[in-house]
């Protein structure tokens, strides 16, 4: 994430860091950093819009008979799904489970979708969702969505709910269970640097 208005301090920082191959920044920035990153890296960048959206009220009801909270004693179930159903943000699937909150549907004993709480400051709570494409548009998503927006809420934070700009799926589910739109950030993506592994600092 990239803080600030300078693209020519930006840059000196930004090369400095291993490993990245994507600049999360305002429009503003991303307007004069990514023609920036083209120069200096001699590549192609392109653009994603990030939509933001925040649960300033209390989360509209959704329910789906598959959907439940997932505790410790899921572990097993939450190892076995697929890696894009594990939350992220903590050090362990584990602590995900005991440290944050998890909302999974359950369909003939296997794990299909989930919502979990990835960070958390003093005031808000970021969410991030999943759900296996067989399983999409069947009100999964904002059951366990409303779910734990409902425990955050609880918890005294605000839920913060955000995705790409043409994921419309995603902000149908945020709308449904009553987000509201806050603000927008822009994704660069250096295509050539996610396929070579990230940034490789000179020297």
């Amino acid at each position: 994430m990239a803080f600030g208005s300078d693209s020519a301090e930006l840059w000196p920082l930004l090369q400095r860091i291993p490993g990245w191959d994507c600049v999360h920044c305002t429009a503003e920035m991303a307007a004069v950093l990514g023609p920036r990153l083209e120069r200096e890296l001699a590549t192609p960048v392109r653009y994603l819009g990030d939509v933001y959206f925040t649960l300033q009220g209390p989360a509209h009801p959704q329910e789906h008979s598959a959907v439940r909270r997932l505790t410790e004693v899921d572990l097993a179930l939450l190892e076995e799904s697929p890696s894009e159903l594990h939350p992220v943000g903590f050090g362990s699937l584990l602590a995900a489970l005991s440290g944050g909150i998890v909302a999974g549907a359950i369909i003939d004993g296997t794990l299909v979708g989930t919502v979990a709480m990835s960070v958390s400051s003093e005031e808000h709570a970021d969410m991030g969702a999943a759900v296996l494409e067989p399983w999409r548009n069947r009100g999964i998503g904002s059951a366990a969505a409303s779910l734990v927006a409902t425990e955050m809420r609880g918890r005294g934070w605000t839920p913060v709910w955000s995705t790409g700009e043409t994921n419309l799926a995603s902000q149908r589910v945020a709308r449904k269970v009553g987000f509201r739109e806050f603000g927008r950030m822009t994704y660069i993506l250096v295509p050539s640097l996610r396929a070579s592994g990230g940034f490789r600092p000179s020297g």
